[in-house]
């Protein structure tokens, strides 16, 4: 029973906010390790920057384009 059609995942998409979560989960622990040492306090910190990091990706009119960087093909799903 394969209920998810893999052909249909826009990889890249995934990929790219796979590698937000790492940064901001870095960048939140590692605030969390000099101020704190709380593990929850550090969760949140990292769902913060993972936030801003995603409006940022997302929203700020940069220009950068990662499915037409790597030559993919993307329905607009927005």
């Amino acid at each position: 029973m394969d209920f998810i059609d893999w052909s249909q995942i826009n990889w890249v998409t995934v990929i790219t906010l796979s590698v937000l979560v790492l940064v901001a989960a870095f960048i939140g622990n590692f605030i969390n390790i000099i101020f704190s040492g709380n593990p929850i306090t550090g969760a949140i910190l990292a769902a913060i920057i993972f936030g801003a990091l995603f409006i940022g990706w997302k929203h700020y009119p940069h220009g950068i384009n990662v499915e037409e960087m790597f030559g993919i093909q993307v329905e607009n799903s927005n």
